[in-house]
């Protein structure tokens, strides 16, 4: 499907919540200039994105109505995915040129990054295009186990570390005001972030 297209399908996934897909959802959409689909029942990124004014999104209602909106959207698109092993995740890997998977240091999310790459090794029999990012979030500067954790996301073969995001009050700032965040150390980290996802596109 998304060879048809000349704009990049990018999905935000992880198999467990709270990693910040949301966030990084909705600030890839902004910079790139993405229309946004979310795909999650409870319509968080949407709902951030109409507060915002700032990124048109979309509401998706099952894998009918997503194959539909992938046909119809022009230009880039991003895809915020439920967490859980449920059909909207499995469909959005299959689906999309770049899947990015967003990892909180923390020994439950590497267990959760492992079953992904189960998961991607099953997507890519179907979708051999795809190729996969990881960034750190909540990132804290001073910590070893954060360190310990980019060292591991560094060395993975056939995943891309396309960076981290710091532990900053700016982003839940903006989360609560339907913002984005900019001007500070939080916008710079997206924007390098954004940066190295459009090579990892490009390659």
């Amino acid at each position: 499907m998304s060879a048809k297209k000349k704009h990049p399908i990018i999905a935000v996934s992880n198999l467990k919540g709270g990693t910040g897909k949301t966030v990084l959802a909705v600030h890839l959409a902004y910079i790139m200039g993405a229309t946004l689909l979310d795909l999650d029942p409870q319509g968080d990124s949407h709902d951030w994105a109409k507060r915002s004014g700032l990124v048109r999104s979309i509401h998706i209602h099952g894998i009918k109505d997503l194959q539909e909106h992938l046909e119809r959207v022009e230009g880039a698109i991003v895809m915020d995915t439920p967490p859980g092993e449920g059909e909207n995740l499995r469909a959005a890997m299959v689906l999309s040129d770049v899947l990015v998977i967003p990892v909180k240091p923390g020994s439950s999310d590497l267990r959760a990054l492992g079953r992904m790459q189960g998961l991607i090794k099953e997507a890519k029999t179907l979708n051999k295009r795809l190729k996969v990012g990881v960034v750190l979030n909540e990132s804290k500067a001073v910590s070893s186990l954060s360190h310990e954790i980019e060292t591991v996301l560094e060395a993975l073969k056939g995943v891309t570390y396309l960076g981290h995001l710091g532990d900053r009050v700016a982003i839940p700032e903006a989360i609560a005001a339907g913002k984005v965040v900019e001007g500070s150390s939080a916008a710079d980290e997206v924007m390098t972030l954004a940066d190295n996802l459009s090579r990892l596109i490009q390659e």
